[in-house]
């Protein structure tokens, strides 16, 4: 499964954001789990070597952001990204490197 990750959009408003799209069985599970808590204190406690533990200030500036299903993942990967093909080794090919593959087989072929 792929799982979209992104800096929180307090922190998109304020600088810059990186994408990264997580592909792994379990994505969203296992991602979720890296990233602890929305809530920093809550991570603190609960998961103090999560990634909103160590660089979360608040609810609103969480560090990070993880969709809460694959669903979700695969919507917001759209919205940022672009339509998108899963390939079947898990990878994400988007509609802009497709059309380059089909043009670089026609001159080739």
């Amino acid at each position: 499964m792929h799982y979209l990750i992104c800096i929180s959009l307090s922190s998109l408003l304020r600088g810059s954001c990186m994408v990264m799209v997580l592909s792994r069985p379990d994505a969203v599970q296992e991602w979720r789990s890296m990233i602890g808590p929305a809530d920093p204190n809550e991570a603190k406690e609960q998961q103090p070597n999560s990634l909103r533990a160590l660089y979360g200030n608040s609810v609103l500036e969480n560090a990070v952001h993880g969709s809460s299903t694959t669903d979700h993942a695969l919507k917001e990967i759209e919205h940022l990204i672009g339509p998108v093909n899963i390939l079947p080794d898990g990878s994400l090919q988007t509609e802009k490197e497709e059309t380059n593959a089909e043009g670089d087989a026609a001159v080739e072929g």
